[in-house]
């Protein structure tokens, strides 16, 4: 059975109102996934950095770990390569059969606020 979990930094600072959010789209979207791992966007948004954050619910609905640790994650939209972003967090190890969110940041996204998000996917690749 799929289960939500948050690292202790998400559990401390998140509001009540934004938990009840993604555990209301985790419900939504836990039995969705085509592939033992997916991602489900929950919000972008556009920092003072100019920098893209994708909050997402990574979703491992396999029977093993998944260790994102050694992953490159690619940002599209429309079908289209916008950025990549290798992760080096030793946080991204999700258990069997677990959704957790997570805010990834890129950096050298070019004019991000101009980007159509109904379209935008994430995808790895080793």
């Amino acid at each position: 059975m799929q289960q939500l979990i948050f690292t202790e930094a998400w559990d401390r600072t998140i509001s009540s109102q934004d938990r009840q959010r993604l555990e209301t789209l985790f419900q939504q979207t836990k039995d969705t996934a085509h592939h033992d791992l997916s991602f489900t966007i929950v919000h972008i948004a556009v920092n003072h950095h100019n920098h893209l954050l994708v909050t997402v619910l990574i979703h491992n609905t396999s029977n093993q770990t998944i260790d994102l640790t050694c992953e490159t994650i690619h940002l599209l939209s429309n079908k289209q390569f916008l950025s990549k972003l290798s992760i080096t967090d030793p946080r991204l190890r999700l258990p069997t059969n677990t959704s957790m969110p997570w805010t990834f940041i890129f950096t050298d996204v070019t004019q991000p606020a101009e980007i159509d998000s109904s379209s935008m996917e994430m995808v790895t690749q080793a």
